[in-house]
This record gives structure tokens, C-alpha cells and sequence, in this order.
């Protein structure tokens, strides 16, 4: 597969995601304009839960990305890839009984609620994931831009219709959530019958072929599970020491920064499957090329913080202790969209699941550390925040440090600017007036720019002198 071709499907899905940005825009937004700030937080506790339902798929999907990557849809063996589909189905339906079970336990009548509907969620999460990677992987990208569209459409659909009949419990916008996972999941179901409901070969040879995805894509599972938890197990001790309303307002404040992450995971999701298809010979351009995009990008929108805490303070004055954390939260969309994006698909390309484990695994043990010391002992949501961002960038730096050497590139003085233009948000933000802070910010991002342009021109002369 050429680059030219995984350009094109990077433009379908970011086109559909630019639909899924503005449904963000509005649940991350306007919800919390209009309902009340314990409920918006016990709503950010369900999504905090079930964002976990993608671990109990044991690696199973991840398996199947690392082995049928390379088939498109007419020559990819329909009835292996159902034999997943009614296997994931059943051991979700189990686990699902078994969190009902165990939600009957909880005192707080909230929490029963929550977690009834997380165990609901372990199934529409995973079908739905199935559904995504099955299009991603055969490289239907214009169909899996469809199916995105169609999943958010009707979750931002179904979350105005409540706020306009004035509906205030957290419950009706999980049930949307739910909702939303069912519409989409039947709309691939419509397109790909063969793939939800071919014969496979035998329910031995089924049962071998699912072992092997599982023993395929378990690190790679485990790998991203211990980066998830860099996030997670950050919010989950912010909940756990300062209460469930702090919790919702921190939430927020991570919501405003994962918005920025939209686009870089639209990319991300058909560059796997684009780089199996492509020769190796072109990685290491293709990875120059869209790192500098996307460090562009991404060092340019860090410089809506300041119009925006600005304009946000007026809409929402009652969560202004998150705005002051979303300026230290924020530089993370760089290092977070440099893990997603990049390295860890050249990492799987290269098939280095156990490399991508250890990094992360590592820093994650690392980082947990850091936030109980930090919330626990020195009681400091401060340190919290800091120590996320600053194990983020870590796994980042670590990552490219070791792709950068499988694709015979040093990426040192990319990676020093980084850190530079990161501390100088982080100053800008937290130690200046917004005013101040934002033509401290966009000297520094002029000054980047005009340095990357220079570097990309005197590359461009040495190409032509050879």
C-alpha cells in the first residue's frame, strides 16, 4: 500500500471526525451548562468505569488486528473473524452477569446504577470495538468513517433531545451512551453480514484460531491497559481522596484536553492497517512527514487555551478550578498523540508487543506511585496533574527513542523541542495573566515554527544536491 493511499484514508477519517468532534463539543460543553455538577459527576464516573470494558476482551480483537491487518474484506476468511464475534459475545454476556452480581453489593444506590449499566456496557463496548476494528483492519475506511458518523450522530442526538426535555439525571445519558454502541453495531451488522454471521470451518478449528489472537494480542491488550491506567488510576485516586464532586470537576478538565485528541485518533486508527500494507522502505519518511504535521498541529492548539479559559469562565464559572487545571493538564495531547499515533503503530508493525508492554507497564507502576504519594501523603491534586503529563511525556520519549533506532533515525533534537515548547506552555499558562502568558506562548510556537521550516528546507537542498 502506497502512503499515497494512507493519506486518503486518513482524510476519510478525519472528515468523520470532525462530525464526532463537534457531538464532543457538545456533551463536553454544553452537558455540564445544564445539569447539575453531582450529576455530571456520577455520569464521569460511569464513563470513567466502562472505558475499562475494553480490557475484558482479554486481547482477543487486538489479536485480530495483529493477524488479519493485511487481508481487505473480499479475501479476508469471514468465518474465522465470526467465530471471534460469537466468542466475544458470550464471554461479554458472562461477565456482564457476574458485574450485575457484584454491583447488587454497593451501599450507595448511585454506585448499584453505575456499575449495572458499566456491566451493560461490557458488552455494547466490545461488539462495538469489534465492529470498528473489522472495518479498520480490511481498510474500509470509508465505511468506517460512516459507522463513526452514524455512532456519534445519534449519541449527540439523543443527549440534546434530553437536555431539551430538561432530563438531569446522569442515568438517561448513559442509557444514551448504550444507545448509540446498539445504532452503530447494527449498522455494521447490515454491512458486513458475512463477518457477524458466517459458518467457521469447525468449533475446534474456532477455538485453536481465538487462542491464537488471545496469545497474539494479550501484551498488546496489557500494553494498553497500563497506558490507559496512566489516565484513569489518576482520576480513580483524585475520586477515591477528594470525593466524587472534585472528581467531576477534574473530569472536566481532562474532557476539554481529550477534545484536542479527536483528529489525532481519527488518524491513528487506519495508519496500523495503512503501515501493514505499505514497504518498509518508506517508515521512516512517512514518520518524519507526519510528526512534523502533527507536532505542528498540536503545539498550534495548545494556543486555544487562552481564548478559551477565557471564554469558558463565562459559561461554566462554576467548574473555574478545572480551567486552572486544564493548563496543566493540556502539553499531555502532545505526548499522548505521539504514543497513539505513531509509536505504538510502528511498534506493532514491527511486531515489538512485548517492548511496548515493558515501557508502559514500567512507567504506569512509576506514575501510581507518583499520584498516591502525591494525593495520599502530600495531599497535592497539583502533583497529580504534574506527574500525569510528566509520565506521558516519559513514555513518549522512551518510545521514540526505541522506534527511532528500528527505523534508523535519530529523533533527538524533535524530541528536545517538544519538551522545550511544553515547558513553555506550562510556564506561559500557570505563572502569567492570560494576556501575558498567551504572547509569551505564541513567541515561543513562532520561534518553533520558524526553526522547523529552516530544518525542512535545508533537508530539501541536500535531497536535491544527491
Amino acid at each position: 500500500m502506497s502512503a499515497n493511499l494512507a493519506k486518503r484514508n486518513i482524510l476519510y477519517s478525519v472528515s468523520a471526525q470532525v462530525i464526532s468532534l463537534a457531538v464532543s463539543f457538545i456533551t463536553g460543553l454544553i452537558v455540564p451548562k445544564f445539569i447539575p455538577e453531582i450529576q455530571y459527576a456520577y455520569w464521569q464516573t460511569y464513563v470513567l468505569y466502562v472505558g475499562y470494558a475494553g480490557v475484558f476482551h482479554f486481547g482477543i480483537l487486538d489479536g485480530m488486528v495483529l493477524r488479519f491487518s493485511q487481508y481487505d474484506y473480499d479475501k479476508l476468511d469471514k468465518g474465522r473473524v465470526s467465530a471471534h464475534f460469537f466468542f466475544l459475545l458470550c464471554l461479554e454476556s458472562l461477565l456482564s452477569i457476574l458485574l450485575l452480581l457484584f454491583s447488587i453489593g454497593f451501599d450507595s444506590s448511585e454506585n448499584r446504577r453505575i456499575f449495572s449499566m458499566v456491566a451493560i456496557g461490557l458488552i455494547s463496548k466490545n461488539i462495538f470495538a469489534y465492529s470498528s476494528f473489522l472495518l479498520q483492519i480490511t481498510n474500509q475506511i470509508s465505511r468506517y468513517a460512516r459507522l463513526v458518523v452514524m455512532h456519534r450522530v445519534v449519541f449527540g442526538g439523543l443527549v440534546v433531545a434530553a437536555l431539551v426535555s430538561r432530563f438531569e439525571r446522569f442515568e438517561l445519558f448513559c442509557l444514551v451512551d448504550l444507545a448509540s454502541d446498539l445504532f452503530a453495531i447494527i449498522y455494521c451488522m447490515c454491512m458486513c453480514k458475512e463477518a457477524f454471521f458466517g459458518k467457521p470451518e469447525s468449533f475446534g478449528y474456532a477455538l485453536t484460531d481465538i487462542k491464537e489472537s488471545f496469545l497474539a494480542g494479550a501484551k498488546l491488550m496489557l500494553a494498553n491497559f497500563s497506558s490507559m491506567l496512566l489516565i484513569s488510576s489518576a482520576k480513580m485516586m483524585i475520586q477515591w481522596h477528594w470525593g466524587t464532586l472534585v472528581f467531576g470537576q477534574i473530569s472536566f478538565a481532562f474532557s476539554l484536553s481529550s477534545l484536542f485528541l479527536t483528529f489525532i485518533s481519527a488518524i491513528s486508527v487506519v495508519l496500523f492497517p495503512s503501515l501493514k500494507r505499505m514497504d518498509k522502505s518508506e517508515y521512516s519518511d512517512f514518520y518524519v512527514g507526519l510528526r512534523r504535521i502533527s507536532s505542528r498541529f498540536l503545539f498550534g492548539v495548545l494556543l486555544l487555551y487562552f481564548p478559551g479559559y477565557f471564554i469558558l469562565a463565562l459559561w461554566l464559572p462554576s467548574y473555574l478550578p478545572s480551567l486552572s487545571c486544564w493548563g496543566i493538564l493540556l502539553p499531555y495531547i502532545v505526548f499522548s498523540a505521539r504514543i497513539n499515533l505513531l509509536t505504538n503503530n510502528y511498534l506493532k508493525a514491527y511486531r515489538k508487543e512485548q517492548t511496548m508492554l515493558f515501557v508502559n507497564i514500567l512507567f504506569a507502576v512509576i506514575a501510581i506511585c507518583l499520584y498516591a504519594l502525591s494525593a495520599f501523603v502530600l495531599d497535592n491534586m497539583i502533583l497529580v496533574l504534574i506527574a500525569v503529563v510528566a509520565a506521558i511525556a516519559l513514555i513518549s520519549i522512551a518510545s521514540e527513542n526505541i522506534v527511532g533506532k528500528l527505523i534508523g533515525i535519530s529523533l533527538k533534537k524533535e524530541v528536545l523541542a517538544d519538551v522545550i515548547l511544553a515547558s513553555a506552555f506550562f510556564v506561559s499558562a500557570n505563572l502569567f495573566d492570560l494576556k501575558t502568558g498567551f504572547f509569551i506562548y505564541l513567541f515561543a510556537y513562532a520561534i518553533y515554527l520558524a526553526v522547523d521550516i529552516l530544518s525542512v528546507r535545508r533537508e530539501s537542498r541536500e535531497v536535491s544536491r544527491h
